[in-house]
C-alpha cells in the first residue's frame, strides 16, 4: 500500500460520496472547452492535468479552465515518462501553467501513470500531491464516437463512490462519453458541486 500522502488513488473520506473526473494531456482546442461546457450543464467541475508544452501553445485556453472554476494539475512539460529530467519537467510545467493562468498547481500526475519510489518522492519534495486513479474506462484508446459510447458504458458499469476517474481531453470520442456518463452520474448523485473536491 502506498500512503495517500505520496499517491492519492481514491478520494479522501471527507468527499468519498462523490467521484472526481480528471482529464489528462490537454489543453486541446475544440475538446477542452466543449468538455467544460458539458460539465457546466451539470454544475460540476473537474481536475485537468495539463501538459506544459500544450499550455505554452494555448495559454488562453488553459487560463479559461481556471476562470471557469476547474482545477489544474501538473502533467509534466513534455509527457515523457522515461525522461531522466523529470524534476526539470515538473518545474517547467509548473512555471508555464503559472505564467498562463496565475495559478500555482498543487497536484501532479505522472506521465502515463508511470511510478517508482523516486518518482513518488520527487513531487512531494516540490509540495505537489501526486494523484493516480481508480477507474479507467480506456477513453485514451477511443478512435470513434462509437468507441466513446462503449467506454462510457464501461465506466458506468465499474464506477463507485470515491473513485478518481481517468479521462483525456485530447480527442473528441471523450465528448461522446461525457454525453452518456454525466447524466447518469448526476442521477446517482455522484457529481460534486462546482469548485473542486481536493
Amino acid at each position: 500500500m502506498i500512503p495517500a500522502t505520496l499517491l492519492l488513488q481514491r478520494l479522501p473520506e471527507r468527499c468519498s460520496n462523490f467521484v472526481l473526473l480528471t482529464f489528462d494531456d490537454g489543453p486541446t482546442p475544440g475538446v477542452t472547452e466543449l468538455a467544460m461546457d458539458k460539465l457546466e450543464q451539470y454544475n460540476t467541475s473537474a481536475l485537468f492535468f495539463m501538459v506544459g508544452k500544450f499550455v505554452e501553445k494555448h495559454p488562453e485556453l488553459a487560463k479559461s479552465v481556471v476562470e471557469r472554476g476547474h482545477q489544474i494539475g501538473n502533467h509534466s512539460f513534455n509527457h515523457a515518462p522515461a525522461t531522466n529530467n523529470i524534476s526539470r519537467e515538473i518545474d517547467m510545467c509548473q512555471q508555464t501553467i503559472a505564467a498562463a493562468t496565475g495559478t500555482v498547481c498543487k497536484y501532479y500526475r505522472h506521465p502515463e501513470g508511470s511510478i517508482n519510489p523516486s518518482s513518488l518522492l520527487l513531487p512531494r519534495m516540490k509540495n505537489l500531491q501526486s494523484v493516480y486513479w481508480s477507474c479507467d474506462p480506456l477513453d485514451w484508446d477511443c478512435k470513434t464516437e462509437a468507441d466513446g459510447v462503449e467506454a462510457a458504458h464501461r465506466l458506468l458499469d465499474n464506477v463507485i463512490p470515491g473513485d478518481i476517474i481517468l479521462l483525456h481531453d485530447f480527442a473528441s470520442p471523450t465528448l461522446a462519453l461525457l454525453d452518456i456518463v454525466l447524466p447518469e452520474l448526476a442521477d446517482r448523485n455522484l457529481l460534486p458541486p462546482s469548485g473542486g473536491l481536493l
